[in-house]
């Protein structure tokens, strides 16, 4: 919904509150539009007594595959071997796979047939990185991270669109073989940032709440490890610096149930 319509409806039903909002409208700093929306946000917040709306809160799981989009690091057995052996494996052999679980939140405002989606949980991001002439596993490196993650979502009929922030709580590399494992300080990965942008399709309604099928595009804007890279002599196996620093992007395909709390 445009601004123009939202504005008219909420000074159909609450002009006294949207008085100071309308008379800013006109104004072409972008400052005073994004004080526009923000006033808006809490003037949509404050109705209480005139508006419909219902809050459900339930469950979720998201299965999810990730490819690495950063270029590929170099690799070497003997730091002091050179020159460094480029890793040049094919992309598709880079896909991981990850679960997120956690609780979900949705506030649904009836009138303007518009939710917020809330999302908080536990949430896994890997990268997966062969080394071009690998036959025994050696030198297939799977980093992963994990992270405390919330976010905050858009939501008009199915579709979602919205912004996932992860805290990481551990990270772990190694490889398939299992002979090198490295232990990561949650201050040696970074704050996930991902953009998000999917649907919300509901499979099954009563009464007492809805279960809906997900599915998300999750773009992340970060790398997986911290700016003190070298700082950490451990990371001599791979060597990442801000190009090469896995950014995953991920498709997640699940369920969420949201139990019906309030409607009124």
């Amino acid at each position: 919904m445009k601004m123009k319509s939202l504005l008219t409806y909420l000074y159909s039903t609450h002009p006294s509150q949207l008085t100071y909002i309308i008379s800013i409208s006109n104004l072409n700093s972008t400052s005073m539009k994004t004080l526009q929306y923000i006033l808006v946000f809490f003037v949509v917040c404050s109705i209480q007594t005139s508006a419909q709306f219902t809050m459900s809160v339930g469950p979720y799981i998201m299965p999810k595959y990730g490819i690495n989009i950063s270029e590929r690091p170099y690799i070497t057995t003997n730091p002091n071997q050179y020159p460094y052996t480029f890793m040049t494996a094919p992309t598709e052999n880079d896909a991981s796979f990850d679960i997120d679980f956690g609780l979900s939140g949705r506030i649904h405002l009836k009138d303007l047939k518009l939710s917020a989606i809330f999302d908080g949980g536990y949430s896994s991001t890997s990268s997966i990185l062969k080394y071009v002439d690998d036959t025994d596993d050696e030198y297939t490196f799977i980093t992963r991270v994990n992270y405390v993650n919330i976010a905050s979502m858009y939501n008009s009929g199915w579709f979602l669109i919205g912004v996932n922030f992860g805290i990481p709580i551990s990270g772990t590399t190694k490889n398939l073989s299992e002979t090198t494992e490295i232990e990561a300080r949650p201050e040696d990965m970074r704050t996930k940032i991902e953009f998000r942008l999917g649907g919300i399709i509901p499979i099954m309604k009563h009464s007492t709440g809805s279960m809906n099928v997900v599915f998300l595009g999750n773009f992340m804007f970060t790398g997986l490890y911290g700016d003190n890279l070298y700082d950490n002599s451990k990371y001599s196996i791979i060597q990442h610096d801000n190009l090469t620093n896995p950014r995953v992007w991920t498709f997640s395909l699940g369920v969420n149930y949201l139990f019906t709390i309030l409607d009124r």
